[in-house]
């Protein structure tokens, strides 16, 4: 099984410019732990698509650490995975 993630940056208001964030991690808490799945230090595209091995939990979130000139403008998170109906 196999999950996938997908972010969507938000457009700056009166123009076409997409301020997408550079670094990021999509963490998932397992065993009351945050750990990184999706670890991301260059990105430089308006939409991110990600797939990643499975997990179990019931809490993700979107981290993005100190750097400079960090600003997070996310418009929305997907996170999909696969479900087998027998």
């Amino acid at each position: 099984m196999c999950f996938s993630v997908l972010f969507k940056n938000k457009r700056v208001a009166h123009s076409n410019a997409v301020q997408h964030t550079k670094q990021f991690r999509l963490q998932a808490n397992i065993g009351g732990a945050w750990v990184n799945i999706v670890t991301e230090d260059n990105n430089e595209a308006a939409e991110y698509y990600k797939e990643f091995e499975s997990i179990s939990t019931d809490k993700v979130r979107f981290y993005v650490p100190a750097y400079t000139d960090n600003r997070v403008r996310l418009f929305e998170i997907e996170v999909y995975s696969v479900i087998r109906i027998s």
